[in-house]
C-alpha cells in the first residue's frame, strides 16, 4: 500500500517524458536541445515578468513611438492577455523546435535559424527603444538572455556533428 506513494513507483505520461536518447546522438545536439528547453523556460518567466510588471504599472507605458502613455480598464485586460499568449507561443515554438532536433528532421535547424533572426531583430528594435524605468533592466537582462540562448542553439545546431545527424 505505501509502495504506490513512493516516487519510484510515479510514471508519468507518455508526452511529459522525454524518450531515450541513442547512443549516436551527437553532443552539440543534446546540448542544444537543452538549451531550447531552457529557453522555453526563460521565455516564460519574461512573459509574466512583462505582464506583471503592466499590470502593476500601467501608468508608465511607451507607445510604438517612444512616448510614456496612460491604459487602464479594458486596454490594459487586453494587453496583459496578448502578452501571455505571445508568451505562450514563443515558449511553444522553443518547445516544438528541441523536439523536432530530438527528432533529427533538418527543417528544426532552418527554422530554428529563422526565428533566432527574427528574434534578434526584434530584441535589436526593442533595445533601441528602451527608456528610463525601474523595471526595464531586468527585462532588458531577459531580453538578451533569450538571445544568448538563441545564439547558443543555433551555433550547435549548425556544427559538423550535428550536420551528419541531420543529414541521416
Amino acid at each position: 500500500m505505501l509502495k504506490s506513494f513512493s516516487p519510484g513507483a510515479w510514471k508519468f505520461p507518455g508526452f511529459l517524458t522525454l524518450p531515450e536518447e541513442p547512443e549516436s546522438f551527437p553532443a552539440p545536439l543534446r546540448r542544444a536541445v537543452r538549451l531550447m528547453l531552457a529557453g522555453a523556460a526563460v521565455t516564460v518567466v519574461w512573459g509574466l515578468y512583462v505582464a506583471v510588471v503592466t499590470g502593476v504599472n500601467a501608468n508608465y507605458m511607451v507607445t510604438p513611438q517612444g512616448k510614456i502613455t496612460r491604459i487602464g480598464g479594458a486596454e490594459l485586460a487586453v494587453s496583459i492577455v496578448v502578452m501571455v499568449v505571445f508568451t505562450l507561443v514563443f515558449a511553444a515554438l522553443w518547445l516544438l523546435m528541441a523536439r523536432l532536433t530530438r527528432q533529427g528532421r533538418n527543417a528544426a535547424r532552418l527554422t530554428s535559424s529563422v526565428l533566432f533572426f527574427f528574434w534578434s531583430v526584434m530584441s535589436y528594435l526593442y533595445l533601441g527603444s528602451v527608456t528610463e524605468g525601474p523595471a526595464i533592466l531586468a527585462e532588458v537582462v531577459l531580453v538578451l538572455v533569450i538571445w544568448a540562448i538563441g545564439l547558443a542553439s543555433v551555433f550547435l545546431l549548425w556544427r559538423p556533428e550535428s550536420s551528419e545527424r541531420f543529414r541521416r
